[in-house]
């Protein structure tokens, strides 16, 4: 490992055990004057504390490294501070990962006090819909999220990640992989944005990499009853993996882990989704099976923004 790249890779460590443990307040004054001005913007970012050692939290952090380091700023955690100037203040602030009770602790922090929140994760949907709009001076950004939100205020702001090009490229690499041999689709559930996202793209690819080397892939479909399913997950793709399927892409969360593992105990492939699960899960057997991963860049969107 390179210096720089180690330097790096401390940063984060220190910064991710620096903000594990989320600052406390009381109930937050709805009625109040909004972010203050007299300082630098304050920037929130909302992880759950369970993922604080995970890809996403890492790759949220950096972008907000980035961004403090470019721009001048500070980011802050309970047990330590990083700056790199006073322009910019951010503060990670780890959370429940059930929407309930995250929006129960929202309502107990400071929201006002901040200029910009990011919820980083699709289920930070809800409870940033339910609260946005009794702080109308602060912008909140839900990270990583997909569908219509009219129903919320002008300071409320989706940042999709579109992964259409991506799904279409592990298509076209799994394709080319199996050769003509069946390949299988699981999503988490059967919604709009898994289909258009991720099975259009991959089915697209495949359809490429059959039109260059004149096979015809057959393509089986599958939704499980949810994105934290492991046991479901896993026994779809057993069942497709032993009726003569060579690669699975999963878009399905917990419920995806579970097909990635059921590729490692046939030794068949699979495709991941999100962060490089080939990383994510290097030390286990499984990780030797997949093929390739779909990658969304959140740091890079916190970043944008």
């Amino acid at each position: 490992m390179t210096k720089g790249k180690f330097q790096i890779l401390s940063l984060l460590v220190f910064l991710i055990a620096a903000c594990a443990t989320p600052p406390t307040s009381e109930k937050t004054n709805r009625e109040g004057a909004g972010p203050a001005s007299a300082g630098p913007p304050r920037i929130a970012v909302l992880v759950q504390s369970e993922d604080l050692e995970g890809r996403l939290v890492e790759e949220i952090m950096i972008g907000v490294s980035r961004t403090a380091q470019e721009f001048g700023g500070t980011i802050v955690g309970r047990e330590g501070t990083i700056s790199f100037g006073e322009e910019l203040e951010f503060t990670v602030i780890p959370t429940a990962r059930q929407e309930g009770e995250i929006e129960d602790e929202l309502w107990n922090l400071d929201l006002a006090g901040y200029d910009l929140v990011f919820g980083c994760g699709f289920m930070y949907r809800a409870p940033l819909i339910a609260v946005h709009r009794e702080f109308p001076e602060t912008h909140f950004v839900i990270v990583d999220t997909y569908g219509d939100i009219s129903e919320g205020g002008k300071n409320l702001t989706n940042l999709e990640f579109h992964m259409t090009d991506a799904a279409f490229l592990a298509g076209a690499v799994a394709a080319a992989k199996v050769g003509g041999k069946p390949i299988g689709f699981i999503g988490g559930m059967d919604l709009s944005f898994i289909r258009e996202e991720f099975l259009d793209g991959f089915v697209q690819g495949v359809e490429y990499t059959d039109s260059l080397l004149g096979t015809k892939t057959e393509l089986r479909i599958e939704f499980v009853d949810g994105f934290e399913q492991w046991e479901q997950g896993h026994a779809t793709a057993l069942a497709m993996y032993n009726s003569g399927v060579e690669c699975i892409y999963q878009a399905a969360g917990l419920s995806g882990i579970g097909v990635l593992e059921a590729a490692g105990e046939v030794g068949k492939w699979s495709i991941g989704v999100d962060t490089d699960q080939g990383l994510d899960f290097v030390e286990k057997p499984f990780a030797e099976w997949i093929l390739t991963s779909t990658v969304k860049r959140w740091g890079t969107g916190v970043y944008l923004v």
